[in-house]
């Protein structure tokens, strides 16, 4: 269960440091969690809790999504690119999680990170069931804009 993400402005910042000026260096994992809220552009890994606010329930972490072709698979997507990240699967353990809207992909297993990217889920879902599963492929659209168009 996913649509197409975009990537918020701290994402784009770290993936400029990370290809043009290798300030920044690609982690072995990426981690995909999921939140209450909706993403706008501007949001940033701490601000959760604040901006927005990550599912919180027993059982709920992100899960780990290798930053190799293993984890991530890239292919034209008519005149743009997209980036189609592995399904990723949330199990609950208990029925107290909270009703996820929307996926990102950070950096980090915690809030020190960015969010390199983010989506809504094709609809709101709440795992209220011990054992209710939610699987996720996030992907991302990469589009250029055609200055001279």
């Amino acid at each position: 269960m996913n649509t197409e993400g975009f990537i918020p402005t701290e994402g784009l910042q770290w993936l400029a440091e990370v290809a043009l000026s290798e300030e920044q260096s690609v982690p072995a994992n990426f981690y995909v969690g999921l939140a209450v809220d909706n993403f706008i552009k501007g949001d940033t890994l701490d601000d959760n809790g604040v901006g927005w606010t990550e599912v919180t329930g027993t059982g709920y972490s992100r899960q780990t999504i290798a930053s190799s072709d293993a984890g991530f698979t890239s292919q034209a997507d008519g005149a743009d690119w997209e980036a189609v990240g592995a399904k990723v699967t949330f199990t609950a353990t208990d029925t107290d999680w909270d009703a996820a809207t929307d996926w990102f992909i950070a950096t980090t297993v915690d809030n020190t990170g960015v969010i390199v990217a983010c989506g809504r889920l094709a609809a709101s879902r709440q795992l209220a069931v011990s054992g209710d599963k939610l699987e996720v492929t996030p992907t991302i659209e990469l589009a250029s804009t055609d200055p001279n168009a």
